[in-house]
């Protein structure tokens, strides 16, 4: 094994991994795109922009934000 990590596609995932609904998932989407956990790319034919995430560092940011105390 390479250690290397594929990134994942949709807010569905990102919701999932959070035990969340997709609409609470994006409206944190500015908190997730300060932090670096989720990016865009142009997929597709016509290209389309579609969210992804490493599942690494989403499990880090919300290991960071309840050491903090924080509500995620």
């Amino acid at each position: 094994m390479t250690g290397i990590e594929t990134a994942v596609p949709g807010w569905e995932s990102i919701a999932l991994t959070l035990n969340c609904s997709v609409q609470t998932a994006i409206k944190k989407k500015e908190e997730f795109m300060a932090a670096g956990v989720i990016f865009y790319r142009m997929v597709g034919r016509p290209p389309q922009k579609r969210v992804f995430h490493f599942p690494s560092r989403l499990r880090e940011w919300t290991g960071l934000k309840a050491a903090k105390g924080e509500i995620i």
